[in-house]
């Protein structure tokens, strides 16, 4: 067993990279096919963390998981968790979009390397 250094961590691969990109394809509401570019956050410290002080104040757990982890190409956050609920201009995102977002999230941090392309089911 190998002795915990910074340098171990670092040896195998324990820090979180640079977002990965991930194209996303759905239906918006009128059935039409729509297709975009996403990267998306490794989980981190960072995101764990956000993620548990959103349920902790009562808010959904999933929607804060897509707003913390998905993100522009350079990291930042492009989501609210209100942007995805929905708020009194508009409604929630759709189910599509939302299964192709929560899809590549969870390809990208549970390791899975392809396929690169992310649908959600209409």
């Amino acid at each position: 067993m190998a002795q915990l250094t910074l340098q171990s961590l670092q040896d195998s691969a324990s820090f979180a990279g640079a977002p990965v990109k991930r194209e996303i394809e759905w239906h918006n509401l009128d059935g039409e096919p729509q297709k975009a570019d996403i990267w998306v956050r490794q989980g981190s410290y960072h995101t764990i963390t956000h993620t548990w002080k959103a349920a902790e104040g009562n808010q959904e757990h999933l929607a804060a998981r897509i707003a913390t982890m998905v993100c522009g190409e350079d990291g930042g956050p492009i989501f609210t968790i209100q942007d995805v609920l929905g708020s009194e201009s508009r409604g929630p995102i759709c189910d599509t979009l939302f299964l192709a977002l929560i899809t590549a999230v969870n390809e990208v941090n549970m390791g899975k390397k392809s396929p690169q392309k992310t649908s959600g089911s209409n």
